[in-house]
């Protein structure tokens, strides 16, 4: 899923659909945070990718927390490009697509996901 898709995908959503897809998208990304913790020592690399990474749940709870209780948002399509261009600094553009991917399932209904109407 590259930043277009994933813009279309997200501006689509309806208005109670978008609060579940930024609060998967934010449980998502600990997963992959938890991917860049260095094994042993300290690796500047890993440094980096777990700060982009922080940057990234700070831009997705902000907006979720915005989205919830009224505050002023971003417009939607920019959050996206912020995403991604916050991504792109430390090299975890494919990290945020993948973390995306996996959470729009989750922003349609309990009785959609699981076969009611």
């Amino acid at each position: 899923m590259n930043a277009t898709d994933l813009k279309d995908a997200y501006v689509a959503l309806d208005a109670p659909a978008k609060p579940r897809f930024l609060a998967v998208l934010a449980y998502n990304l600990t997963e992959y945070a938890r991917a860049a913790y260095p094994s042993q020592g300290v690796d500047p690399r890993a440094t980096a990718k777990l700060q982009t990474f922080n940057e990234l749940q700070h831009s997705v709870t902000a907006a979720l927390m915005n989205y919830l209780t009224g505050g002023e948002t971003v417009p939607e399509d920019v959050l996206i490009d912020i995403l991604f261009e916050k991504a792109d600094q430390a090299g975890c553009r494919s990290d945020l697509a993948e973390a995306a991917e996996r959470a729009l399932p989750w922003a349609a209904p309990v009785a959609v996901r699981v076969g009611g109407s």
